[in-house]
């Protein structure tokens, strides 16, 4: 009876060790290196390269001297093990732009908004 007692009781411990293990995994969350090339004109105005969690907004206010200033914000959504959505705003003087793009990872995504083109690169970030 005591050897039966103790392997349901060593089979609940496994079964709840693999329990932790799966949630853990499961629970950290992918990051990503974004990349935008923003051209407006054919002129390249703004090269931002930022790192994402996924699923977490991320972005900022860049300034660079005798140039323009401009804010980038970026929310990156797994959708496919190699595909993302991301949703992207950019503002710079009277620019405004916010696409939403499905984007193949480590593949360049080129798209044109109100005569702001972008190019786009996502890779894993881990």
């Amino acid at each position: 009876m005591d050897k039966k007692l103790l392997k349901v009781s060593l089979v609940l411990f496994l079964l709840a060790l693999m329990g932790i293990s799966f949630t853990s995994n499961a629970l950290a969350a992918q990051k990503y290196l974004v990349g935008v090339q923003v051209y407006h004109f054919g002129e390249l105005i703004a090269e931002p390269v930022l790192k994402v969690e996924a699923d977490q907004t991320a972005g900022g206010h860049y300034t660079v001297p005798g140039e323009k200033q401009y804010k980038i914000v970026v929310l990156v959504r797994p959708m496919a093990d190699d595909q993302v959505s991301v949703s992207l705003q950019f503002s710079s003087g009277k620019l405004n732009i916010q696409p939403n793009l499905l984007v193949d990872i480590g593949k360049e995504t080129s798209a044109t908004i109100d005569k702001v083109r972008l190019v786009l690169l996502v890779q894993n970030g881990d």
